[in-house]
């Protein structure tokens, strides 16, 4: 694989077979030697960090004496249910979880990039998986699962 990074190379190295196993899964063609590209790599590990961080976190939410990292997501809470409701979603408030979450996995996504290491260029299959993901939340009120909106 052409400029495999070294955290993959290590998936490839100990994790062919569990890696070869959800490319059958997903559909892709048979198996390969090195399963495991860059992307979905620094997706594990970015998803592994943010499990780390909601930990940490959680053990340490605090209403009298609360600290940055809880100042920091309060404030991301506070503008997501801002931007909901003055663009006007019905029921908006149940959004917010997923619009947060996709807005701090995204965000995570580029700053590592920033890190030397761990060189990320975004790939076609990461926005497509993105894309569809959205669209899938857009159809909602069209396939009857949302009430339109009036």
């Amino acid at each position: 694989m052409e400029n495999e990074l070294g955290l993959t190379a290590l998936f490839n190295q100990y994790l062919a077979g569990p890696g070869n196993a959800l490319r059958h899964l997903i559909g892709l063609s048979g198996p390969t030697e090195r399963p495991w590209d860059n992307s979905v790599v620094m997706e594990i590990l970015v998803a592994a960090l943010l499990v780390v961080t909601v930990a940490i976190l959680r053990s340490q939410l605090s209403v009298d004496k609360p600290g940055k990292l809880q100042h920091i997501f309060e404030m991301l809470h506070e503008f997501f249910t801002t931007t909901v409701h003055e663009v006007g979603i019905h029921h908006g408030e149940k959004y917010i979880p997923y619009i947060g979450t996709l807005f701090v996995f995204i965000l995570s996504m580029n700053l590592i990039g920033i890190v030397p290491a761990f060189e990320f260029v975004v790939h076609a299959n990461l926005r497509c998986r993105l894309v569809g993901s959205h669209l899938t939340v857009a159809r909602a009120p069209a396939n009857g699962l949302l009430p339109r909106r009036s």
